[in-house]
């Protein structure tokens, strides 16, 4: 979402949020409104975690050089990645998503394992970029959720897949339990 739809966004949150019930009510009635009951609804909600307009402005405006930049660097380097696999006296060259398909789909163990092999020395040779992307990536995110007072990191995942820490842990000890069969 640009800085402008985000910034947009903030304030037609504020904006529904600071009607009554009843006028939100009203407003539900009009057929072009209730078309968009759940949304707005759901924007009401999200009123309760944000901060002052001036604030999440400030945020969204940092987030540009900051969050976003920084995943742009993650998807750069990502692409960046070319793994070499020599077959049949050819060198190709793979990029990160083919490689892993060819990796998944390799039908015998000891091919998977040198692939993977392969697959951690060229990760590896970038180990520190990555490491220091995915650092302030993280880092900016802690940020903004201390900002916003939240207990749990989990928080803004949750409610951003509607979910709630009992689903996801329920969801996590079925797939722990069928992980690998009896």
């Amino acid at each position: 979402m640009s800085i402008i739809n985000k910034g947009i966004k903030i304030i037609l949150t504020k904006k529904i949020s600071a009607l009554t019930d009843e006028e939100f009510s009203e407003l539900l009635k009009v057929d072009f409104f209730n078309a968009m009951r759940f949304p707005l609804k759901e924007i009401r909600k999200q009123d309760k975690d944000l901060l002052f307009t001036e604030e999440e402005t400030i945020i969204n405006h940092l987030s540009l050089d900051g969050l976003h930049e920084w995943d742009n660097m993650y998807n750069q380097l990502v692409a960046s990645i070319k793994i070499p696999v020599t077959e049949d006296g050819e060198t190709k060259y793979y990029s990160a998503g083919q490689f892993e398909n060819k990796m998944n789909s390799e039908e015998y163990p000891k091919k998977r394992e040198a692939l993977l092999n392969i697959w951690e020395e060229e990760w590896n040779k970038r180990a520190d970029l990555f490491t220091t992307t995915l650092n302030h990536l993280s880092g900016f995110r802690l940020n903004n959720y201390k900002l916003h007072e939240y207990k749990d990191y989990m928080k803004a995942p949750l409610d951003y897949n509607r979910m709630d820490e009992e689903t996801l842990d329920t969801m996590w000890k079925t797939i722990t339990k069928n992980k690998f069969p009896l």
